[in-house]
């Protein structure tokens, strides 16, 4: 049998893969912490997430997301005890 015959068996019994973020869910969330940080009409709800953690670039807010910064983690639980 080829490679890409006992490829397609495996393929076959593999369980489907299911997908790591629920998009519907996510969406609920941002638009959850935009209207929490007040999104302005010319403002993108990743900006006003950005502005409401306090970082005054979105740029700042996406490095500390991708280096895992301690920093991050903090705001984030600020911003979430003041939304309860």
């Amino acid at each position: 049998m080829t490679l890409k015959g006992r490829l397609s068996k495996l393929e076959a019994i593999a369980p489907q893969s299911l997908p790591a973020v629920d998009r519907g869910l996510l969406a609920l969330k941002v638009r959850f912490m935009a209207e929490l940080a007040g999104q302005g009409p010319k403002e993108s709800p990743v900006e006003a997430i950005a502005r409401l953690l306090g970082y005054n670039t979105l740029r700042q807010m996406t490095d500390a997301m991708r280096h895992e910064c301690p920093g991050f983690q903090e705001r984030w639980a600020n911003a979430a005890r003041k939304a309860s």
